[in-house]
């Protein structure tokens, strides 16, 4: 007897699951859905992190960026401060110097002055005293594309890590992003 063979589609790509959320979440940030978007990036740093992924403390980050922007400061601080210390306990100094001073400026731009005080007071306490010092030294190029074309998220090229001179890392997606000659 003739079976007709069983069609099976090739396994989903890991990565591909977790980009389209990440692009899902900044597509809806723009549109000015800060819950579903904090829902998202909430979800994908808590896996990221029980997972080991180091771009977990940027999906936090982001998380706390949609929860103070819907209006829940609490929650938005409490992923703020636990974004910035998985940076820290990793010893990511220049992300967690850049990361911190971004985050200083939104809670001052969103009238959160006590946050910003408790923030500023943790950061001075954690980072080493010359962490300027620590900075990546090298002429890095600065044109990269204002946003990642795999995952939408904001590209900031002092934030970035770098994989050679031309490439830098997405920090949401970990996709390579080809600077501008």
């Amino acid at each position: 007897m003739f079976r007709r063979p069983i069609f099976r589609p090739p396994p989903p790509d890991p990565r591909r699951g977790p980009q389209r959320l990440i692009r899902r979440a900044h597509h809806l940030m723009q549109q000015g859905r800060f819950g579903e978007a904090g829902d998202i990036f909430e979800q994908l740093a808590r896996g990221a992190e029980e997972r080991g992924i180091p771009r977990a403390a940027q999906l936090y980050l982001q998380a706390a960026q949609a929860r103070f922007k819907e209006g829940n400061g609490q929650t938005g601080y409490k992923l703020l401060r636990h974004g910035l210390e998985l940076l820290a306990n990793a010893q990511r100094w220049p992300l967690l110097l850049q990361a911190g001073r971004r985050s200083l400026e939104t809670l001052r731009e969103l009238n959160h002055p006590q946050m910003a005080t408790e923030i500023e007071n943790w950061l001075k306490a954690t980072l080493p005293e010359r962490v300027e010092e620590l900075q990546p030294s090298g002429a890095k190029p600065k044109t990269l594309p204002p946003k990642c074309p795999f995952c939408g998220g904001n590209v900031r090229p002092d934030e970035v890590e770098w994989m050679d001179t031309t490439t830098a890392e997405c920090m949401y997606c970990g996709s390579p992003i080809q600077a501008a000659e």
